[in-house]
């Protein structure tokens, strides 16, 4: 089950979700949050987003 960023407008570019151990977590030109398909579903970046703005799909 990956993770899927569903409201990117409430992402505050914090990257807290950084905490990927496969590093499939990286940002746009915005600092918006962008999921690779390398995601194994581990949730750790759901956890730790203090926005929201992911969830496992």
């Amino acid at each position: 089950m990956p993770a899927v960023a569903t409201n990117l407008d409430a992402c505050c570019g914090c990257q807290s979700c950084n905490v990927c151990p496969v590093a499939a977590i990286s940002y746009d030109g915005e600092s918006k949050v962008v999921i690779s398909s390398e995601c194994v579903g581990c949730g750790s970046c759901m956890g730790a987003c203090p926005c929201g703005v992911i969830e496992m799909q």
